[in-house]
């Protein structure tokens, strides 16, 4: 290695912002240049570490030859007299020196003189003082601050001791005694000088910093590294790949596997193929599920599914099978109005409807009550109890239930005269009752005691509901007042009967006169009233007044369970 051109020539006199510079031969693999300051060894330029060192400038100029000029300076400016420059090109060494002040050099035995205060600076007990030609001042960093008053003076101020825990940018071994951190991890923080905003410190992350290359990365020039990825055997529409268009300067991208480029599917059917279709299985049958593919006139001719129920046809056109059977119903199939099929109910001469199918019923849907009567008609429904009760309904507007066992308890009797005595009493009736209190009128249950009204009871056999209660009675003539009504006893098995209390079933009738039969319904709600085994039913009235004769027929229906 041959350094040449040293500017200025070592060991001159440099000013601390001036720069230096020398040539070298540009074959070198490795240049380190160093530079001993205040603070020890720095570096200013390293070819292995991106060359120009931090608070160091470094051009380097090919000057021809095969020679690089090396132009250099130190941001703070050299601050070490003598600054000795060590260049290390590959494996050879060269080292040079500037002075900061100018020498002198006295011969042995003697002593030097006080020469004039060229770039240096006068000191004394009250103030400091430069001249105008002040090159730099060399004071004891730790102790004094200079700052230059702009006025050809400067100022010299202490400073506080140095921090020994913080790092200095002109102190060595700060940092070597820390304790390692072996994994760095993404959010770790750095402090660097930011190159661009003049060097000013800032914090960044690692996961911030340029970084070489990814081991987990896919390169250009490194082989097998797809190969052992885990293979995804059924790739599908919404999967992703990762290309390098063509068409954008071959920069990446993803693309979806649905947009990738295909060979023709075997299996399609194409706009321009030929005997696509008549090689697939026949369907003698279209049913109206069954679904076309069609491309929509009214969408641009994209392309949609369509029932075969919902394809356009000629109005009036039905079609059917391609036999009947005489007088058979025929029902629609489907919801277009347009197919028949056969529903095997057969419709006979006298209006009756059949059905041959083993398997046929006929389903009536729930309601609360039969539809409006119909003279010579009735009506079969089901009333929506729970669970629900098959009903017919006939032309007067009684409701039968159906499939349940009926009774019908009877009373008839004849009063005549003031008497209050009854002249006769039906066979139905189990047995007669006259003691029952005179309280039917007054809003209160009637009970046994020593005087009252009443007549012929029913001893009811087993648990059922009241269906129907009806009062029939005719007047001789004259007037009639009074109230008569049916009432349920509670009694047990195998006691006497003592003083009951009853219940009103259904609503008592007011009489009035009449010279004929007039019939009543007495009103009940549906089949609310209960009776169980061992119950008495029994007719009761109020004392009435009345001239001539009266007679009543008192019926209640009863359904048992």
């Amino acid at each position: 290695m041959t350094i040449t051109n040293i500017n200025p020539t070592a060991n001159s006199v440099v000013a601390p912002g001036d720069s230096i510079s020398f040539d070298i031969p540009s074959g070198y693999a490795s240049l380190i240049i160093k530079a001993n300051q205040s603070a020890g060894d720095e570096y200013v330029y390293d070819t292995g570490n991106g060359g120009a060192q931090v608070g160091y400038t470094a051009t380097v100029t090919d000057i021809g030859g095969g020679v690089n000029r090396f132009t250099l300076s130190r941001a703070a400016g050299w601050d070490k007299d003598p600054t000795l420059f060590t260049v290390t090109e590959d494996a050879a060494t060269t080292t040079f020196s500037f002075y900061l002040t100018s020498t002198a050099t006295y011969p042995e035995g003697m002593q030097p003189y006080n020469d004039k205060y060229e770039g240096s600076l006068k000191v004394s007990e009250g103030d400091a003082e430069v001249r105008g030609d002040v090159g730099w001042v060399d004071f004891d960093k730790d102790t004094f601050n200079v700052f230059d008053k702009g006025n050809g003076k400067v100022q010299v101020a202490g400073v506080s001791a140095p921090d020994p825990t913080a790092v200095h940018t002109d102190g060595s071994n700060e940092l070597t005694p820390l304790t390692a951190k072996d994994s760095p991890a993404s959010a770790d923080v750095l402090v660097i000088e930011d190159s661009a905003a003049g060097y000013a410190k800032k914090k960044v992350l690692i996961s911030k910093l340029p970084t070489g290359n990814d081991a987990d990365a896919i390169h250009d020039n490194v082989a097998n590294e797809v190969s052992v990825l885990t293979e995804k055997s059924n790739v599908v529409d919404s999967d992703l790949f990762l290309i390098e268009d063509s068409a954008a300067g071959y920069v990446k991208k993803k693309v979806k596997a649905t947009n990738l480029p295909s060979s023709p599917d075997a299996t399609a059917v194409h706009t321009d193929g030929s005997n696509e279709l008549s090689v697939l299985v026949a369907k003698d049958s279209p049913a109206n599920n069954d679904v076309l593919v069609i491309e929509d006139s009214a969408a641009g001719y994209g392309k949609k599914k369509v029932l075969i129920s919902k394809l356009p046809s000629s109005s009036g056109d039905v079609t059917g099978p391609a036999s009947s059977v005489d007088n058979r119903v025929a029902l629609f199939s489907g919801v277009t109005g347009k197919i028949l099929k056969d529903s095997s109910s057969v419709t006979e001469a006298a209006g009756i409807i059949t059905n041959a199918s083993a398997t046929a019923t006929q389903r009536l849907k729930e309601k609360a009550a039969a539809a409006a009567t119909l003279a010579a008609h009735g009506d079969f429904w089901v009333r929506d109890d729970a669970p629900c009760v098959p009903m017919f309904t006939d032309d007067a507007g009684q409701d039968i239930r159906l499939g349940k066992q009926v009774a019908v308890f009877h009373d008839a009797g004849r009063w005549t005269g003031n008497a209050g005595t009854w002249v006769s009493s039906d066979a139905q009736s189990l047995f007669s009752v006259s003691n029952m209190a005179d309280t039917l009128g007054s809003g209160a249950d009637p009970a046994f005691s020593t005087n009252g009204n009443g007549w012929g009871g029913y001893l009811v056999p087993k648990a059922g509901k009241i269906s129907d209660i009806y009062l029939q009675y005719g007047h001789s003539a004259g007037t009639i007042d009074g109230d008569v009504a049916l009432y349920k006893f509670t009694t047990t098995e195998g006691s006497a009967i003592a003083n009951p209390t009853g219940v009103l079933l259904g609503s008592k009738q007011t009489l009035t006169g009449a010279t004929a039969w007039a019939t009543y319904k007495l009103s009940q709600t549906g089949l609310a009233d209960s009776v169980a085994a061992g119950d008495i039913l029994l007719v009761c009235y109020k004392s009435v007044a009345f001239t001539g004769s009266v007679i009543f027929n008192l019926s209640a229906v009863i359904e048992f369970d």
